[in-house]
């Protein structure tokens, strides 16, 4: 890589990803092609006790200078995440979990609507599931580019966007006012941060074309739900406390967002038969679903309750 400042740093947290980093590592290098100065690859390897480091120090020999490997003892992905950021040199942090892909004109496409929509401080990328990386890549085409923009993150709460990491982009300057991830070992680390960019200026969400393949498997943190409710309870917390912007006046959009994540794992908890911790989250935002008017809810999770017991 020149020693231009890169336009991206891209961060990529990987723990024990040995059967799927490879094409996560693949979609990332080939959206440098014809412009070494788009991005720079830092990959954190949090802990990883099967080949993932092996699998990660032949990349760096097979693409010297096009990526860089940090290791740390496990931490969980946001202070991994965060590790990186702290070496990062690029304009813009863009993350890929170390599970999914970009297609080969993510990148570009980020650039180009940067560029054209005065450098906002979040974008936010449209994802297509899969299960199959080589044949999503063999399928994906690319589409019109429509775009929608927002004055900050708190006013899509209306819209339920998608938003995991590996399709979010943050100007650097916004993500280190906000202090980055929490180090708390948890699922909707994401979440929390996008919740403390809540009112950095300017987003913009990318409709169309897709710009990441999101896999789902079983491994997925998501299928963690232990993680997920002590993710859910520091959202609760952290919202009690008043640690996310806005203030009063931003109050309803934050509930929202907030009831929409804490319903679906309410939901997830009575699937995987924890009973105790979904009658945890159901209680804990009775209060907002309310005020929400989420009634079909309210009243339907003690019947889906009751199904289960």
């Amino acid at each position: 890589m020149n020693a231009a400042m890169p336009y991206f740093s891209t961060i990529i947290a990987a723990f024990n990803r040995g059967t799927l980093i490879r094409a996560t590592l693949d979609s990332a290098i080939s959206q440098n092609e014809n412009d070494d100065d788009l991005q720079e690859i830092i990959i954190v390897d949090d802990g990883s006790t099967d080949d993932t480091p092996v699998i990660l120090q032949q990349y760096v020999e097979r693409y010297p200078g096009r990526l860089r490997v940090l290791r740390q003892n496990n931490a969980g992905p946001g202070a991994a995440r965060n590790r990186g950021l702290q070496e990062a040199k690029g304009r813009y942090i863009s993350f890929l979990d170390s599970d999914d892909v970009w297609f080969p004109w993510t990148l570009k496409t980020y650039r180009n609507v940067i560029e054209q929509h005065g450098e906002p401080s979040f974008l936010l990328g449209t994802a297509q599931p899969f299960t199959d990386a080589a044949a999503l890549l063999r399928s994906v085409r690319y589409a019109e580019l429509i775009v929608e923009r927002f004055a900050d993150f708190l006013s899509t709460a209306t819209v339920p966007f998608w938003h995991g990491c590996s399709a979010v982009v943050v100007r650097v300057d916004a993500l280190r006012a906000a202090g980055g991830f929490t180090e708390r070992h948890i699922n909707a680390e994401d979440t929390d941060l996008w919740l403390k960019l809540g009112v950095a200026p300017g987003l913009v969400h990318l409709r169309s074309p897709p710009t990441v393949g999101y896999r789902v498997h079983p491994a997925s943190a998501v299928a963690e739900t232990s993680r997920t409710l002590d993710g859910m309870m520091y959202l609760i917390e952290q919202e009690r406390a008043g640690r996310y912007p806005g203030g009063p006046g931003r109050r309803a959009e934050r509930l929202k967002m907030l009831t929409r994540h804490l319903r679906a794992a309410s939901m997830q908890c009575l699937t995987a038969g924890q009973t105790k911790n979904a009658w945890l989250l159901y209680r804990a935002s009775f209060a907002w679903n309310a005020s929400e008017g989420r009634i079909k809810y309210l009243l339907g999770f003690p019947v889906a309750a009751a199904g289960i017991i």
